[in-house]
């Protein structure tokens, strides 16, 4: 078990989820939302109040906190004057928190809104809307969804009506998960090298291929230093928080590392070029301050870890292709020799 986990001492992780783990929240996915409506109607309209219809949005997610959202509306009323309405709209919707379990939002729009009432004649002009909202996480694709919204009627200036919206989002779309890095197949085994002209001169010594380890310190075959690489550690989107699934790679990296107790650990953060190099930096020096409090957590001396995030600065594979971001999105665990 122990040479099996222990060729390479890199924890590497794929930074972003898959497309069906960030659908709706990541950029380049989609979404539609249904909702129910309690309209507030602006007194001048004649109508009652109550449940008078709903709206079904088609969203896409511009940058994490930044979506575009088209709009169908439809009301019915009932009152002196009943009737019906529906719109059309777009808004665009600044989103808050995107991170955590619930997100506030705000959204301004306009659009088209048709009026029929009994009494009066057809009336088609602008809307103009105001929205404060939330959405709450359900799971990895749905959302609860809740909002108020001031919509502003531009065929009858002066009137404007309260829609208060309750439903949910449902992810779809985005761009795929990008694959994990292959394993990289075993060097050749070094041609032999000629045998030397007689008389022989004495065999040179072999030179050690890398430094002596320190007593105790497994080894492998080489008398090197034994190292560990664990590749499955992922995260949220866009977050520090691990998923489950990485829990069983990082317990065994808690074994081993408990197993040598005088081992000192860097946990390395690194991301790929896509971003802003400022958030990609605070991005990784989050990613592994949370390995190293996982590691912590499993039992592992606090003075044996330090975390550091290294950002975009050192990639080892081109940023210019889905796989070569993807090996450069990793958390490396690296032995501090003293």
């Amino acid at each position: 078990m122990m040479k099996t986990v222990g060729a390479v001492l890199a924890v590497a992780a794929c930074a972003l989820a898959g497309s069906v783990q960030a659908a709706g929240t990541q950029p380049g996915s989609w979404y539609v939302s249904p909702m129910l409506t309690y309209m507030k109607a602006d007194d001048d309209r004649l109508v009652d109040n109550g449940i008078r219809g709903g709206q079904i949005g088609l969203g896409y997610v511009l940058e994490r906190d930044w979506l575009v959202e088209s709009v169908f509306q439809y009301h019915d009323f009932k009152g002196l004057q009943p009737g019906d309405q529906w719109g059309l709209g777009v808004d665009v919707i600044r989103r808050f928190n995107s991170e955590a379990s619930w997100s506030p939002y705000l959204l301004a729009g306009g659009g088209w809104l048709r009026t029929d009432q009994d009494g009066t004649a057809r009336r088609n002009g602008a809307q103009f809307s105001a929205a404060a909202g939330i959405l709450l996480r359900a799971s990895d694709t749905v959302s609860l969804r809740g909002e108020y919204r001031l919509r502003g009627d531009a065929s009858s200036p002066g009137l404007t009506d309260g829609l208060i919206s309750l439903g949910f989002t449902l992810g779809f779309g985005g761009p795929p998960a990008a694959a994990p890095a292959p394993a990289r197949a075993p060097a050749p085994p070094p041609e032999p090298a000629p045998a030397p002209p007689p008389p022989p001169p004495p065999p040179a010594a072999p030179e050690r291929p890398c430094p002596e380890p320190r007593p105790g310190q497994p080894v492998d075959e080489d008398g090197c230093a034994l190292e560990i690489e664990l590749q499955g550690v992922n995260f949220e989107f866009d977050s520090s928080r691990l998923l489950p699934s990485s829990q069983r790679i990082l317990d065994e990296a808690v074994e081993i590392l408990l197993l040598y107790p005088f081992l000192r650990v860097e946990v390395q953060g690194h991301t790929d070029s896509r971003g802003s190099a400022a958030y990609n930096q605070q991005l990784s020096e989050r990613r592994a301050q949370a390995v190293r409090e996982y590691l912590i957590a499993g039992g592992v001396s606090p003075g044996n870890l330090t975390a550091r995030g290294y950002g975009e600065e050192r990639p080892v594979a081109s940023n210019d292709t889905d796989e070569g971001r993807a090996r450069n999105r990793r958390v490396v665990l690296s032995f501090i020799v003293d």
